[in-house]
C-alpha cells in the first residue's frame, strides 16, 4: 500500500510539472524579434538600422512574464509598433546583462527602451516601485510610443 501511495505521488508530481510547463507561454512566432540579445550587438543593430530598441527580459517560470507574453501575442497594435524597433527577447540567463546600470533589479518581466544611438531611455512602467516592469500589451504600447517620441523617430 505504501508503494502504491509513492507511485501515485510521483505520478501526481509529474502531472503538476506537465501542467506548469503547459502554462509557460512564449511570444508568438509573428512577434518580430531580432536574433541578437547581447547588449553591444543590440546597440550596434539599432544604430545600423537607425531604429530605437526594445528589450524584454523574461523567465519561463515567471507568471507575470507569461501573462505579458499572452497579452502581447493577441495584440495587433503592439506587434505593429514593434516593427519600428529592434525588438529583443532576453530570456533566462541572457537577461542578466540587461540589468539597469549599477543595479540588480531583481524582478521580471523587465522592459528596456534604447535610442538608435544605444542610450537607455527613461521610460518607466506604471508601477513606480519597479521602473522597468510592464505587465500588459497596453503598458508596452504606451512605452513604445514614448520611446519613438523620445528618440525623435515618430516618423517610423
Amino acid at each position: 500500500q505504501v508503494v502504491s501511495v509513492l507511485i501515485a505521488c510521483r505520478s501526481m508530481r509529474s502531472l503538476v510539472w506537465l501542467f506548469v510547463a503547459a502554462l509557460a507561454a512564449e511570444f508568438a512566432k509573428d512577434v518580430p524579434f531580432a536574433s541578437v540579445v547581447d547588449v553591444a550587438a543590440v546597440k550596434a543593430q539599432a544604430a545600423a538600422e537607425s531604429k530605437p530598441a526594445v528589450v524584454f527580459v523574461t523567465q519561463s517560470w515567471c507568471g507575470a512574464c507569461n501573462n505579458l507574453k499572452n497579452s502581447m501575442n493577441g495584440n495587433a497594435k503592439v506587434k505593429g509598433l514593434m516593427q519600428k524597433f529592434v525588438a529583443v527577447h532576453a530570456s533566462g540567463d541572457s537577461g542578466q546583462q540587461w540589468q539597469a546600470p549599477g543595479k540588480s533589479d531583481g524582478y521580471v518581466p523587465r522592459v528596456y527602451f534604447l535610442s538608435p544611438q544605444g542610450d537607455v531611455l527613461d521610460i518607466r512602467g506604471p508601477n513606480s516601485k519597479y521602473a522597468h516592469f510592464f505587465s500588459s500589451a497596453d503598458d508596452v504600447v504606451s512605452g513604445l510610443n514614448k520611446a519613438l517620441k523620445q528618440a525623435g523617430r515618430e516618423d517610423l
